[in-house]
């Protein structure tokens, strides 16, 4: 008789654990919850880039430096040549707004053999390049690009090659953006360097084969 009363308290209780939110079968991430960005691992929104049409949140703690050719450039104080940039220019693929079916279309095009990939809610086309070598060491960077309001946005997170682990935090930037109208004239950043073929990994489960031939930009350069 114990027994069984002892079997009927276990049962109720797994099945209480079961329905109640964070335990078992309970409450799972909503998609809204899984497309909102980390504001954990932000910092403060920075509004009025390119012209009014841009807002973000930056990677916490990292420092804002000059923008140089970016729109808007952070750099990790704690870690040497870790960044997170963006850069804009016109969309000259004319199609105002990027879809995800439109991303898998201009992939090649907007990233270089790049991977349309969804990032929160946008469209996004991502990809990676090895950057020259510098005077230090190798670099590469993840670059995640979208199409909003006719106006081409490129998020790249750069590092050496011995510390390029964190590239999530990049993905929280771009969650974090806001779009919206021009309430001033926005800049036009330089055009971005040439690219040549090299093997090379990529992130979001896929590969490309991408490399560039850029030179390290030093923290609090441009």
């Amino acid at each position: 008789m114990k027994k069984s009363i002892l079997c009927a308290l276990m049962f109720a209780a797994c099945a209480c654990l079961l329905t109640l939110p964070g335990c078992g079968g309970g409450d799972k991430p909503t998609p809204e919850a899984a497309s909102a960005p980390d504001v954990s691992r932000l910092g403060d929104l920075v509004t009025d880039l390119d012209g009014g049409r841009l807002s973000l949140r930056g990677p916490k703690g990292w420092k804002q430096m000059p923008r140089g050719k970016h729109e808007i450039r952070f750099s990790n104080q704690e870690v040497e040549g870790e960044s997170v940039s963006v850069t804009v220019a016109n969309d000259e693929f004319n199609v105002g707004t990027l879809t995800l079916e439109k991303a898998k279309e201009l992939k090649d095009e907007i990233g270089k053999k790049g991977n349309a990939v969804m990032v929160g809610n946008l469209a996004c086309v991502a990809w990676e390049v090895k950057l020259s070598a510098g005077a230090k060491q190798s670099s590469r960077a993840l670059r995640i690009a979208t199409i909003q309001k006719g106006r081409l946005y490129t998020f790249e997170f750069k590092a050496y090659d011995s510390l390029y682990n964190d590239t999530g935090i990049l993905q929280e930037v771009v969650k974090s953006a806001e779009f919206g109208e021009p309430t001033q004239f926005g800049t036009q950043p330089e055009e971005e360097a040439q690219e040549v073929n090299s093997d090379f990994s990529v992130d979001f489960n896929a590969t490309t084969e991408d490399a560039a031939t850029e030179e390290p930009v030093a923290d609090g350069g441009e």
